[in-house]
């Protein structure tokens, strides 16, 4: 099967099947899977059979039109979507020539290619009546532009279906329930449950939290009943509070209020947060909660290692209470340590589930072993019940030689993994999963492969593709797990306990096959264009992902792009020490299946996460590494080419190598607009860090020419309110400040703000940022009017403040404070006029002008030292001279530097003389050397 039919049939299966159904076409088939799999064969038999009659010789890495995905789009709309359209062969011509590196085929060709597409069609008697009926919707097959922007990626045609993406977004942003208030922010299981022997337990929870006391930790063994005491709590004390949160850790706290929908509704955050990087949303969701008044309450379930690095972030006195439940201990936390269940407590819970008889002798027997482990406890109730055991049978049933359940004395000992394996020994001897209906085994092995969270029935369909005729089933199987202890429940949201699912795992070991469908849905969803999408709404992908990854043998490509995938998220919100470490395994396992385009793809990606972790030279010797042999493997004007040029040149130029990075970026640009066009994105994104890079070497005339067509480009592509467009602004405002034009750097940073304050809002972090270039043109125009040359600034300072807003006061005693500085020399009576803030900008700018000073006066002692150094030129009496007068106002790491220097004037150097001085005026003194500063 060739990739290019795997890749349309998906299309058009995702795309089509379910207005096949509404036409009534979708009884000619059993699934969708039967579907794509007749279109897939269709397809590469009639490849097949015209490269064998029509051999094409290869040349120069180019391949044939018939293996392109912009053909595959030409053959729907002639063959698929209205056959009856008359070819026009010189547009075909054009799109085809769209991408250099595809043969282009002559009328003929392609006229050949058709008749025998049709007769294939012909020859197949269910796809025959859908393609070749007049009845046949067009609209049926119809790709979006965002499935086209997906198949002009070469590398990434693996991507399935981005209505499945759009579709799960959906579900998951719907409440599950739907609250009359705002008391509830997020989900929360509310529902009413059986809590046996915690009394004391739910008591010191609530005295804690109650007392002046913010944060309550409660750990304990996994399974011993942490989640199900914080939701009784919540159940018998919500009306204590105005506003509650839960939320379920499942990868970490930035990412759990990050990725949580139902949060943002209901804070008002949507807009805000939808384009920014966990971390920003986090911070911006942080603000809100902390400034909400009244009692509330955040319980945390299931807080892993980063939590300890979080908690001060998190809302505390005196509006929050904290209750988080953990595994863990964290250092400067004491925790409420939750213990077993008290023997009698543990026979009660037992017999409120199990009614057929009591025999406390048999039930020590049975868990005297595990402790009366609570999750043990339960789960055999259900199970004997479910399977009208007698306690005589549950105790012949259970095997429990040689498990044994160690308490620590020291709650801060992890006894948690022996006593985990011994736990699941237990169940597993006594209740193998194998013994349970084949129908409850599928869903119980679906279940185990996800994280342990609630989830929705409605996702839990979406996830598995259950067809309408059998979700009746699968809803009851749900629930019959449910009665049996397997899966825990609140309203329409089930949940697999983590235990139980390493349970499932032990006795099924994933394999590739079973979960195939939905690793190939996890694949379109977890693929993303990073300047197209809502990113924060790709969070909850990440866990499901890795679940698959650390579970499953790596061993096709498949597996590999998914892992590419995840990295890529994983980088995109600034994981990147773990992105790396997926795409150094990935690099592996396609070594191992000895896929090379894979391979260098995944290197691309490592270098990308040496980039983003200020690992230059690391970064630089992988991207020249693919650069080496990429061509072979691409062709010579290959977008990946370009795409690696562009990222070696974004390292060199943080190496302040820019004469390489404007050339790299020249040739990236160059094979770019041959392929894509002057406005397309790539091509903006190379002009738009080519300006930067003529910006580093102080060519400002070409780097504002060259960021005027960006602008241009993205006002053209997206309209004057656009994210875009307010950057592009900003980047030209900072350029024309570089060159101290300080009237039109005014201009284009008040026109980039006010774009920004529409399309993000005004607390947006990028706003701010924006925001903050307007206080760069303030500094840099006083710090002109305190060096004495206010006089030729006068002009822009009146056009300033005919700009401002009658309600800018504050900025207006600002302009009028610098007015009477340049006039008299002496505005204090002003200057006391003027905000907090305005005071603090003045003190900064002086005294940025005092180090300005000092950095000035070490480089030029630098500069003569080097030289003499050299032997270029005697400047050694006169260093030592004004050394001698300087060195006594300077402090103490300065003076060293200054000896420093005079040794080095004369020639002395060693790494004696190096350690002397400090770290930063090493690196100037380095940089000075090499021509990187003047």
């Amino acid at each position: 099967m060739t990739e290019i039919a795997l890749w349309l049939a998906n299309s058009i299966a995702s795309y089509g099947f379910n207005k096949l159904l509404d036409q009534g076409y979708g009884k000619l088939f059993k699934s969708e899977k039967e579907f794509k799999d007749q279109l897939q064969k269709l397809i590469n038999n009639s490849i097949d059979e015209y490269a064998k009659e029509h051999p094409i010789e290869r040349m120069d890495g180019k391949f044939p039109f018939y293996e392109s995905q912009v053909f595959m789009d030409i053959l729907l709309k002639y063959r698929l979507f209205d056959k009856n359209e008359i070819l026009d062969y010189q547009s075909i011509k054009v799109r085809l020539s769209e991408n250099h590196n595809i043969l282009i085929p002559t009328q003929e060709e392609i006229e050949k290619f058709f008749l025998i597409f049709d007769r294939t069609v012909k020859e197949d008697e269910i796809l025959e009546k859908i393609f070749c009926k007049k009845s046949a919707p067009k609209e049926i097959f119809k790709i979006s532009s965002i499935m086209q922007e997906i198949y002009e990626k070469q590398d990434e045609i693996l991507a399935q279906s981005i209505e499945n993406s759009q579709k799960l977004d959906t579900l998951l942003k719907k409440e599950v329930y739907e609250n009359k208030s705002t008391k509830y922010l997020t989900n929360a299981p509310t529902q009413e449950i059986l809590v046996v022997g915690r009394e004391k337990d739910l008591e010191k929870v609530r005295n804690e939290l109650d007392a002046d006391r913010s944060l309550l930790l409660m750990n304990g063994l996994g399974g011993i009943g942490k989640t199900t005491l914080a939701r009784k709590y919540l159940v018998e004390f919500a009306d204590v509070y105005d506003h509650i949160v839960w939320l379920e850790i499942s990868q970490g706290v930035v990412e759990a209020f990050a990725g949580s929908n139902v949060l943002h509704s209901n804070l008002g955050l949507v807009e805000d947060i939808k384009t920014l990087k966990p971390e920003d949303a986090f911070a911006l969701i942080m603000n809100r909660l902390k400034n909400m008044d009244g009692n509330n309450l955040m319980i945390l379930d299931d807080a892993k290692e980063d939590f300890a690095s979080m908690r001060k972030q998190l809302p505390g006195k005196p509006n929050w209470k904290l209750l988080v439940t953990s595994r863990q201990n964290f250092t400067g936390i004491k925790p409420f340590h939750l213990d077993f269940l008290e023997p009698e407590d543990a026979r009660q819970l037992f017999y409120e589930y199990y009614t057929t008889e009591k025999n406390d002798a048999l039930l020590e027997k049975i868990f005297e072993p595990v402790k009366y482990h609570t999750l043990v406890v339960e789960l055999f109730a259900k199970m004997a019940m479910m399977n009208e055991l007698t306690l005589s049978e549950l105790a012949e049933k259970a095997d429990a030689e040689g498990i044994t359940i160690s308490i620590p004395t020291d709650v801060d000992v992890d006894h948690s993994e022996s006593n985990i394996e011994n736990i699941l020994e237990y169940l597993i001897r006594t209740f193998p999963v194998n013994e349970l209906p084949e129908g409850l085994i599928i869903i119980l092995r679906k279940l185990a492969i996800m994280p342990s969270i609630f989830e929705d029935y409605r996702v839990l369909d979406f996830f598995w593709q259950v067809e309408d005729k059998n979700k009746e089933e699968f809803h009851l199987n749900l629930n019959l797990l449910t009665k049996r202890g397997w899966l825990e429940r609140t309203r329409n949201e089930y949940k697999l306990h983590g235990i139980i699912s390493q349970l499932v795992l032990n006795e099924y070991p994933p394999d590739y096959d079973f979960y195939k469908e939905y690793i190939s849905l996890l694949l379109s969803i977890s693929l993303f264009e990073q300047d197209k999408e809502n990113h924060i709404d790709k969070l909850f992908i990440i866990p499901y992902c890795l679940n698959i990854i650390v579970y499953l043998s790596i061993d096709n490509d498949r597996l590999i792009y998914l892992m590419k995938n995840v990295a890529s998220l994983l980088s995109y919100h600034g994981n990147y020490s773990l992105a790396l470490e997926i795409n150094k395994e990935a690099l592996t396992n396609a070594e191992k299946i000895g896929n090379r385009r894979l391979e260098l793809q995944m290197i691309s990606a490592m270098g990308l996460n040496y980039e983003n972790m200020g690992r230059y030279n690391e970064a630089r010797e992988l991207y020249e590494q693919i650069l080496c042999e990429a061509g072979e493997i691409f062709g010579e004007n290959h977008p990946n080419i370009a795409a690696t040029k562009s990222n070696l040149a974004n390292v060199c130029s943080r190496l302040r190598e820019c004469t390489k990075a404007k050339d790299l970026l020249e040739q990236a640009l160059k094979s770019d607009i041959e392929i894509f066009g002057e406005n397309h994105p790539r091509v903006v994104a190379h002009k738009s860090n080519l300006a930067s890079v003529y910006g580093d070497m102080r060519e400002y005339t070409k780097a504002r020419g060259i960021m005027e067509q960006v602008l241009e480009s993205a006002i053209k592509q997206f309209g004057e309110m656009n994210p875009n467009v307010a950057t592009a602004y900003n980047n030209l405002g900072q350029i024309s400040l570089a060159m101290q034009e300080h009237d039109p750097a005014w201009e284009y940073i008040q026109k980039a703000l006010l774009i920004a304050k529409i399309v993000w809002g005004a607390e947006h972090p990028n706003t701010i940022s924006i925001n903050k270039s307007i206080i760069y043109i303030i500094k840099s125009l006083t710090y002109i009017v305190l060096k004495g040359n206010g006089s030729d600034i006068c002009d822009v300072l009146s056009k300033i403040n005919k700009s401002l807003l009658s309600t800018d006061v504050d900025m207006k005693k600002y302009i009028e404070f610098l007015y009477v500085l340049i006039q008299k020399g002496d505005a204090m009576g002003y200057y006391e006029k003027l905000s907090p803030d305005f005071k603090e900008l003045v003190n900064d700018v002086r005294n940025e002008m005092q180090q300005r000073t000092i950095i000035e006066t070490l480089t030029k002692f630098t500069i003569m030292a080097i030289k003499s150094h050299e032997t270029q030129d005697d400047h050694i009496e006169e260093i030592q001279q004004q050394i001698e007068e300087l060195r006594e106002e300077a402090n103490s790491e300065v003076r060293k530097y200054y000896d420093f220097l005079l040794a080095y004037a004369k020639g002395i150097y060693s790494e004696e003389l190096k350690d002397m001085i400090d770290k930063p005026l090493w690196e100037m003194f380095i940089k000075i050397k090499n021509g990187e500063l003047n």
